[in-house]
């Protein structure tokens, strides 16, 4: 594991324990992180990161008994059992509702009152938000919530929850019902914002023959951050920073940790509290992308200071296919902002495949880390496959095709330098073999051309630049995707499949699957399957906000 996953992504932040004894041990849990098993065989729920973090302290196997849980998104105080003759008295005050659990929430509404206490017949709805409904509804659950405004300020209050019951989305249901949904609570009507504004902050365990168990922590700030209307700037505020990182990590757990894969998004713009900035993951560099002319340095220290070995910046301009050499470096420095520099060349590995990467070569490295999972999907769907990838740029889709059993790959870009650096990806990633051709050419006239001949393919990859132009033709996202996705259409052979994003901000996801609907019409050929493409979860964006990669499976 790389210098910088081990500091950055640790399995547990000494920091996170609340309160230890030799019975029992509460956790500050950060958001985002699970309280029970998400995948089979992927360890980062926090039982088993507790487990972990425990034997490697203390040597030997360690013991975690799970009495409760709070949602992934909640973070706050959560108790666990540390010895097996700790369960019983602790499964009793857990059971016995004799446990006092209190939490903070920051709320959308002006209307509550002072104080109040709610019963309330909740009925899970299967797969909708848990609603309140009659009394004596069948299948409902009495809920008991005592609450209290903390703080007003405008349309927004801060608030204060006791629970006498622990039902799910207790707290949030009722909020919602009131008309005060929490902040980043989408799914009950909550108002965009980096990450669930709820968090435990108190507990108070009896305990037998003994004085009871009570910690008590403060909200976190960015609670706080959310009466003030306003997300801090990271650029700025260290402590902000140190906040918004360590959130982030903690998202990222999974990846971070997973030893098939050393490249990926630590920080992902304003889904992570941090608009205009980005930071991605390569080994144990960081590629820091700046989407203003703010200065940097004080971030990337935060950086430096977290692990990384150098940090290199990226400012992205809006329209980057219209620079020239001179103005791209301008914006992307062969050397870091901070730090010792990487080879000029470097290999990172995503999914067990290895690429090869360079961090100061202009605005891009090599690998677009957002296409991970559509590089994950080409690969298992390529195996016997003829694949066509267009707009390949450093052939990253036709490595993964290959690598995935393709019969034949045919990458085609106007590049010849770019497709030069795919070949050589090939030969690195042991893949010298395969059936590989490449064309430098313009991807319409390829088309044409493929269709005119009756060539066909089974799984086509069109990934487009917002914006090119070569000597035939000029591309312009939005206005030529229908145009583009019928010439898609016409080389691909029954039953074959067209994976095309596209990073137009622009551009809405209902945009690029209408694209296909009507190329569809104008190309007279059915479409037996179109689906969205989601993003990694190392993107996340903020709720109700259009990722900035969208993505189709359409299936003839």
């Amino acid at each position: 594991m790389s210098a910088l996953r081990e500091t950055a992504f640790p399995v547990l932040r000494p920091s996170a324990i609340a309160h230890e004894d030799a019975d029992v041990v509460v956790i500050d849990k950060p958001p985002f992180v699970s309280t029970q098993a998400n995948k089979p065989g992927v360890d980062d729920d926090l039982p088993a990161r507790l487990a972990a973090f425990l034997s490697a302290r203390d040597g030997g196997l360690s013991y975690v008994g799970t009495h409760q849980r709070l949602d992934q998104a909640t973070s706050g105080l959560i108790a666990y059992a540390k010895r097996r003759e700790a369960n019983a008295w602790l499964a009793r005050a857990f059971e016995g509702r004799s446990v006092e659990k209190t939490y903070v929430a920051a709320v959308s509404s002006a209307r509550l009152p002072l104080k109040a206490r709610w019963e309330d017949a909740l009925l899970d709805a299967g797969g909708d938000p848990m609603k309140v409904v009659p009394r004596g509804t069948a299948g409902s659950v009495i809920a008991v919530t005592e609450m209290q405004v903390l703080e007003r300020r405008a349309d927004r209050a801060l608030v204060s929850l006791r629970i006498e019951t622990g039902r799910t989305h207790q707290i949030r249901a009722q909020l919602a019902h009131r008309g005060a949904p929490i902040a980043g609570d989408l799914w009950y009507g909550g108002a965009p914002w980096r990450r669930l504004g709820l968090a435990s902050v108190g507990l108070s365990i009896p305990r037998v023959g003994g004085s009871p168990i009570e910690v008590r922590i403060d909200p976190p700030r960015s609670l706080h951050d959310f009466m003030e209307g306003q997300m801090r700037d990271p650029r700025v505020d260290p402590s902000y920073a140190d906040e918004v990182l360590s959130d982030a990590a903690e998202r990222r757990h999974a990846v971070a940790h997973d030893p098939t894969t050393t490249c990926f998004r630590w920080l992902n713009e304003a889904g992570d509290g941090a608009p205009g900035l980005a930071v991605d993951v390569y080994g144990d560099h960081a590629v820091l992308h700046a989407y203003d002319e703010r200065d940097v340095t004080t971030f990337a220290r935060a950086l430096v200071e977290r692990g990384a070995a150098g940090v290199y910046l990226k400012r992205r301009p809006r329209r980057a296919s219209a620079l020239d050499e001179d103005q791209t470096r301008e914006l992307a420095a062969l050397t870091p902002l901070l730090g010792t520099p990487a080879d000029p060349e470097i290999e990172v590995r995503e999914n067990g495949i290895p690429y090869l990467v360079r961090l100061g070569d202009g605005l891009s490295t090599g690998l677009f880390l957002d296409q991970r999972a559509n590089r994950d999907r080409v690969r298992a769907e390529s195996g016997g496959a003829r694949v066509l990838n267009l707009f390949s740029y450093t052939c990253a889709f036709s490595i993964a095709a290959a690598a995935g059993g393709a019969s034949e790959v045919v990458s085609v870009d106007a590049s010849k330098k770019q497709l030069e650096r795919g070949v050589r990806g090939f030969t690195h990633a042991g893949l010298a073999d395969a059936i590989h051709e490449t064309i430098s050419d313009d991807a319409f006239v390829v088309l044409d051309r493929f269709a005119r001949r009756g060539r066909m393919f089974d799984l086509v990859i069109c990934d487009p630049p917002t914006y090119s132009s070569t000597k035939r033709t000029r591309f312009t996202s939005g206005k030529m995707w229908v145009e583009l996705a019928a010439r898609l259409l016409r080389v691909l052979a029954p039953g074959g499949r067209i994976l095309a994003t596209s990073n137009d901000r622009r551009l809405t996801q209902g945009g690029l699957r209408g694209a296909f609907q009507s190329a569809s019409r104008e190309a007279d050929i059915r479409l037996a399957q179109l689906k969205d493409l989601p993003l990694p979860f190392d993107f996340p964006v903020l709720a109700g906000v259009e990722p900035h990669l969208k993505g189709v499976l359409a299936r003839r």
